[in-house]
């Protein structure tokens, strides 16, 4: 400070005061920052441990939370799983319980719940048992690999346990006396078993279980699942129940059914036997009177016709006489001529001799229509005899002849063309084989005049002067052509063809251009009292009596051949040797 002037020196003092005042106060404020800094880091080192703490606290409270939630979660998933499975099992219970009461037997039953318990519903195993004498034996097994098993599944005191108990349910909670056993036995842990009354006697048990029991897949039995399966068995019983009394019905009603089919075929058989007694003792008479009408006049026709030979010579020889007298005596008195010319002598000579002839020609055909009906009726021939089928056939037409003439001027007569083979002699009833000709021939008749007066009716109702066209169709015309007035120009006809078959038959077809049939009506052709006449024109029983006279009588074939518009055709077959 040597050199120094009292201000400076002064200053020099100031500054060093100022320097060490400075300096102790920084060293105090330094310490008390420090102290302060210090203490709030100590205040925050607290704060944060007790945020640590109360962090860690939250930490485990949320943890806590955490597992809760999903403790709840899963729970709740759990009940929405066996939810599910309930709802599940109660759709499948119903299902089954549409399809066990449509089953038709009990056995089918037995296999379609045992199917819906394992597949459907989920069981490891399932198995109904049925009382047999005094134990209950497996009737429907599912879920056993080895078949032969349901054999050893029979166990009495069981079935005598469950009966008692009135059904069992074993889980992972409840046991039953035995039970050890049974799970044995029948391979699970867990089961129910419930018994079922049929006829008021339990004589069924419905068995299902399952080996594990977890929460999703094999939800723990319980109690509402015991009164499930006790409810199925009961739908069971009903069902089998059902079965039953529908078996019986069926029985009952097949029975009836068989009974009525016997009553109404024995009565139809009575019905068409009488009608067959009634046909054949009518045709019986009726060969009968027609052989003794016969031979009634056969008597005296021959005696006629017998005569008529000598009264012819006698008129010849008395014509001569008097026309030699007349030669001689030329001029004849008053008397006689007016006689002669009264009853015109001139016509009486030529007459007379065309008027024996004729009757001589009357009577040759009236012993002609006495023999066709002897023939035909042949009411002494009820033995096989060797017979001309032709010579059957031309007597039928004969009597059958008065037939073919038109009844009115637009209906033309009804030709017969005859296309014979060369047939040998046939071993057959005679008598019966003309019936058959009789009632061919003459249905072919009713239909060919059926056809007739339709077709005439039409031309009735046509105005005059319509002409008929050779189409059928009708046209306005003024020629002098065929009109209304004139036949019809459908020309009716029956062919009748025979020949001898390879086979050793000889064939005989009979066929016309009628209006032809259906085939329903062909096809009951030859049933019993089936016809398409009107009341009081047929019986129905000449088709069928011709096809037992044929079919059944002489072993042969009868068949029918027609389509509407197209005619009918008969086709008889006959073994030219008889069939004994």
């Amino acid at each position: 400070m040597i050199g120094l002037s009292p201000l400076e020196k002064y200053l020099q003092q100031g500054e060093n005061s100022f320097s060490q005042l400075y300096g102790n106060l920084s060293r105090n404020l330094v310490m008390d920052i420090q102290t302060n800094l210090l203490l709030e880091n100590q205040q925050l080192k607290a704060e944060l441990e007790k945020l640590r703490q109360e962090n860690t606290a939250l930490r485990q409270e949320l943890q806590s939370l955490n597992f809760d939630t999903v403790q709840l979660e899963g729970s709740l998933l759990e009940e929405r799983i066996k939810a599910t499975k309930r709802e599940e099992t109660f759709k499948f219970i119903q299902l089954l319980y549409q399809e066990i009461i449509s089953a038709t037997d009990a056995c089918n039953i037995y296999q379609i719940t045992v199917k819906y318990l394992a597949e459907n519903i989920g069981f490891d195993r399932a198995v109904i048992f049925k009382k047999s004498e005094n134990n209950f034996i497996p009737v429907a097994v599912r879920g056993y690999p080895d078949e032969n098993l349901a054999e050893k599944l029979a166990n009495p005191f069981f079935s005598q346990f469950v009966k008692r108990k009135k059904g069992i349910l074993v889980n992972s909670k409840t046991t039953a006396i035995g039970s050890d056993t049974y799970q044995s036995n029948f391979q699970v842990k867990y089961f129910i078993a419930v018994p079922f009354a049929i006829h008021d006697e339990v004589n069924h048990i419905l068995f299902a279980g399952n080996q594990t029991e977890d929460n999703i897949r094999r939800p723990r039995l319980t109690r509402s699942d015991l009164q499930t399966l006790q409810i199925l068995a009961n739908q069971i019983a009903i069902a089998i129940r059902q079965t039953q009394l529908y078996s019986q019905s069926l029985s009952a009603v097949a029975i009836a059914q068989a009974q009525s089919l016997k009553i109404e075929q024995a009565l139809h058989k009575v019905q068409q036997t009488q009608a067959q007694l009634i046909q054949t003792e009518k045709m019986s008479g009726l060969g009968q009177l027609v052989a003794g009408l016969a031979h009634e006049i056969n008597n005296p026709i021959n005696f006629i016709h017998g005569n008529l030979n000598h009264a012819s010579n006698y008129v010849r020889d008395l014509l001569d006489l008097l026309t030699l007298y007349q030669q001689q005596y030329p001029n004849p008195t008053a008397p006689i001529q007016e006689q002669l010319d009264t009853i015109d002598w001139e016509f009486l000579i030529d007459d007379l001799p065309k008027v024996l002839s004729s009757m001589r020609g009357g009577a040759q055909r009236i012993r002609q229509i006495i023999l066709s009906l002897r023939n035909f009726s042949r009411h002494d021939e009820a033995d096989i005899k060797r017979v001309n089928i032709h010579e059957g056939i031309d007597n039928t037409l004969l009597i059958l002849q008065h037939r073919l003439k038109a009844t009115n001027p637009y209906k033309r007569d009804i030709q017969i063309i005859k296309d014979y083979g060369e047939l040998p002699p046939v071993e057959c009833y005679p008598g019966q084989l003309n019936q058959v000709f009789m009632n061919v021939i003459a249905n072919a008749i009713d239909a060919l005049e059926e056809l007739q007066s339709a077709r005439s009716g039409k031309l009735n109702s046509m105005p005059k002067g319509i002409k008929i066209g050779s189409s059928g169709h009708a046209a306005n015309s003024d020629r002098s052509s065929e009109t209304v007035q004139s036949k019809d120009s459908f020309s009716p006809c029956i062919r009748i063809r025979t020949e001898v078959l390879d086979s050793g038959y000889v064939a005989i077809s009979i066929a016309d251009n009628g209006p032809g049939m259906t085939e329903e009506v062909r096809n009951r052709l030859f049933d019993p009292f089936f016809t398409t006449k009107p009341v009081g024109k047929g019986t129905g029983l000449g088709l069928t009596i011709s096809y037992q006279i044929v079919v059944e009588k002489h072993r042969g074939i009868l068949r029918c051949f027609s389509e509407p518009a197209q005619g009918a055709e008969f086709c008889i077959q006959i073994p030219i040797k008889a069939v004994r």
